[in-house]
């Protein structure tokens, strides 16, 4: 080892990583196939660019392969990246060179977790405790791995071990409080997050979790106060808008403000409810959406310009901006703020409609249009539900079911004909759109819709079409807590489960409302 990177490799380890990264630069301008070098500057640039750090390491293993502790780097590296399948390869690589030590395990257990392979992912957490039995970070992953397989009391069980091993870890009060909250337990949850931030007052999740059980448990200011901090948080992958306008402020002069795009199309369509009482406030109104969602905004709101979510806009077309996540905290603090909302502030396309309807469906059935999984989460059991569950429980007399459920669901629809003999129906023109224009004409021609918590609830909302929305035992904030009705979506009826992740009772429940439905002889609509 040469006295350059030894001195690099100290500074590195006594925390001072931007000069040990000059010193790493200096040396591979000398000799770019310095293996200790690339190693060592690898590690140090994951978390600031992951990118580099995986051509860093690889570069690395291309000079020498017998290296188990690069292997283990190049896998935390490319998980930054979301390359779990090759993190998992290089984990495996590492674990065969020296047996493996217990980073490695963990890494391979966080690589199977997001491949989905969570009980293979808990046999790698095993083995990493096996070998570290005092690493109290191993019994808090191995409590994230029970809650994502429904164990939440055992999950409660790690994050206790975790806590009493390092009690001084505000993480694993974050994770303990998200299992409270899973089990819809809203004030153990708060308690854990009020810990975690006095533990650590700039932790960002736990401010992050804490602003959404307020809103959870109707605490609009409170919650819209913190919300903030969903920047900090985990899971937002929205970047903030880079801009030298300044931010809109309440007493702002500034009549040309552009709304930003944060979050997804549902989250577009929520707060896209607010949009014309900001306009109020700020007549030159720029918005961006979802570039799906554009023509059913420009036929609601013709006096707003509307952009794609991913199309920069001209600095010199607005004098301030403003988040579309931040309208709320100006409009929404607390439940009489909502007799402002509007029955429907989004028009489909009426003339589409009639056409829809009398092609679907006679007079005298009622048409109902059903979905049943959020496709931006697909794998999330707590909040979908099997079609064939669905049809099942609801198939009755008197019902044509049409499919407002996008992605590929043809295996689904002939599984359900096949085993149950329940014919789902479909609209050629809309299923094969990518638009949600068309989506909200079908869902407008429905007498009613059924659905889980996913945009076509929010479109049935937006548009005031009835529809009754099946919710897990603990719900997104917007749902909030033990009410059957949406302050946010007047035509909204909520069924939520009693027990988490078993759908009989609301499914009994929608079943038992439908029968009054099915003995008028007028629409419901």
């Amino acid at each position: 080892m040469n006295t350059s990177f030894q001195q690099a490799f100290t500074l590195h380890q006594q925390g001072d990583v931007e000069q040990a990264k000059l010193l790493y630069e200096d040396i591979l301008q000398n000799d770019p196939n310095h293996f200790d070098a690339l190693h060592m500057l690898g590690v140090a640039v994951t978390d600031e660019d992951p990118s580099r750090a995986v051509q860093l390491l690889s570069k690395a293993l291309e000079i020498n392969s017998t290296m188990p502790e690069c292997f283990n780097n190049a896998a935390h590296a490319l998980m930054k990246l979301g390359q779990y399948g090759l993190a998992l390869e290089c984990c495996r690589h590492s674990i065969a060179l020296e047996g493996g030590n217990w980073t490695t395990y963990a890494n391979a257990a966080e690589a199977l977790r997001n491949l989905q392979r969570q009980e293979d992912a808990l046999a790698s957490i095993n083995a990493a405790i096996s070998i570290a039995p005092t690493m109290a970070k191993l019994y808090s992953n191995r409590g994230n791995l029970f809650k994502e397989l429904g164990q939440h009391e055992q999950a409660l069980l790690e994050f206790q071990t975790a806590i009493e091993l390092d009690p001084e870890d505000a993480t694993f009060y974050v994770n303990r409080g998200l299992t409270y909250q899973a089990l819809n337990l809203i004030y153990p949850a708060i308690e854990s997050q009020e810990k975690a931030i006095a533990l650590d007052p700039q932790l960002g999740a736990a401010h992050d979790t804490l602003a959404k059980l307020y809103l959870l448990n109707g605490h609009f200011q409170s919650g819209w106060g913190m919300y903030h901090w969903r920047w900090e948080g985990r899971g937002l992958k929205t970047q903030a808008l880079k801009t030298s306008n300044p931010k809109w402020q309440k007493d702002s002069p500034a009549k040309r403000v552009l709304v930003w795009a944060e979050q997804g199309a549902s989250e577009h369509i929520l707060f896209g409810g607010l949009l014309l009482e900001m306009q109020r406030l700020a007549p030159n109104l720029l918005v961006q959406v979802d570039e799906r969602l554009i023509p059913l905004f420009e036929r609601s709101m013709p006096e707003i310009t509307f952009y794609a979510a991913t199309e920069t806009v001209d600095e010199s077309l607005y004098d301030a901006h403003l988040a579309l996540g931040d309208l709320p905290g100006l409009f929404r603090n607390d439940l009489d703020d909502f007799l402002n909302v509007k029955l429907q502030y989004l028009k489909p396309k009426f003339e589409q409609r009639a056409a829809i309807r009398e092609a679907l469906a006679r007079s005298d059935e009622l048409l109902i249009g059903i979905a049943w999984r959020d496709e931006d989460n697909p794998h999330d059991k707590s909040k979908n539900i099997e079609l064939n569950r669905l049809a099942s429980a609801l198939n009755m007399p008197g019902i044509k079911f049409v499919h407002l459920q996008q992605g590929i669901i043809d295996r689904e629809l002939a599984d359900l004909q096949s085993k149950l003999m329940v014919q789902i129906y479909g609209y050629k023109q809309v299923n094969e759109s990518v638009e949600f224009d068309d989506l909200a004409s079908l869902v407008s021609a429905c007498d009613l819709v059924i659905s889980t918590d996913n945009i076509v609830a929010d479109l049935a909302g937006s548009i005031n079409v009835p529809c009754w929305v099946l919710l897990p035992k603990a719900p997104q904030w917007r749902w909030l807590s033990g009410v059957t009705l949406s302050p946010w979506y007047p035509s909204l009826r909520l069924y939520r489960q009693e027990q988490q992740g078993v759908w009989n009772a609301p499914l009994d429940k929608i079943r038992h409302d439908l029968v009054p439905l099915l003995k008028q002889s007028t629409q419901y609509n």
